[in-house]
């Protein structure tokens, strides 16, 4: 099994707060432990999120029975 420096709180913590630039590079810099963007690349790679880890954190912030979270999964190629 391996061991990751980047976990699933970690992860859901970071896109429940971050207003903009969801990246792995983002993510290193701001992160409380020391964590290279490539070890959060590594951790994506393996983790098996489902989108009720980020419901878990994002329904609180949703308001009313109307009110709806919108998730954008948009890739963009550096190249």
């Amino acid at each position: 099994m391996k061991t990751h420096l980047c976990s699933r709180e970690l992860y859901c913590s970071f896109l429940t707060v971050t207003a903009e630039r969801y990246s792995a590079s983002t993510l290193s810099d701001i992160a409380p432990v020391d964590l290279s963007h490539d070890a959060v690349s590594r951790w994506l790679t393996d983790a098996k999120c489902q989108p009720k880890d980020i419901w878990e954190k994002a329904k609180e912030c949703v308001v009313g029975k109307k009110g709806v979270l919108i998730a954008d999964d948009t890739v963009l190629n550096k190249h």
